[in-house]
């Protein structure tokens, strides 16, 4: 990456909580969809260049949260090795609305052998 591109980046001194979030439909990550510019299109780009969507990154976030909703790994677990994805969780109330529906959905493809993912 050239210094001209990564200027493009947003510092991570000055990102502010809910400007990246991950859509839990996708397990992508978005810029928050209320974000003022030139905001916005910074983190837009941030995700771009830094290539936050990519397949493995995207798998990693879906084998936490399936590992999470199979109640594999605790919650604690979550926060101290992915903070940002324990952080997304607690926005959206993962537990009250999530976690049940998503469980069901895991156990099934595990049932039938598919796999969860982009």
């Amino acid at each position: 990456m050239n210094k001209d591109v990564s200027m493009d980046v947003v510092d991570p001194a000055k990102i502010q909580n809910g400007w990246f979030q991950i859509d839990f439909s996708t397990f992508q990550i978005k810029s928050d969809p209320n974000l003022a510019e030139p905001h916005k299109t910074r983190v837009d780009d941030s995700i771009r260049i830094l290539d936050l969507n990519n397949n493995d990154y995207v798998e990693e976030r879906i084998a936490v949260i399936q590992d999470y909703c199979l109640e594999q790994i605790p919650y604690l677990l979550v926060t101290r090795r992915f903070p940002f994805i324990a952080s997304e969780m607690a926005r959206v109330s993962f537990d009250k609305v999530l976690k049940d529906p998503m469980r069901t959905r895991f156990e099934k493809l595990n049932m039938k052998g598919a796999q969860f993912g982009p």
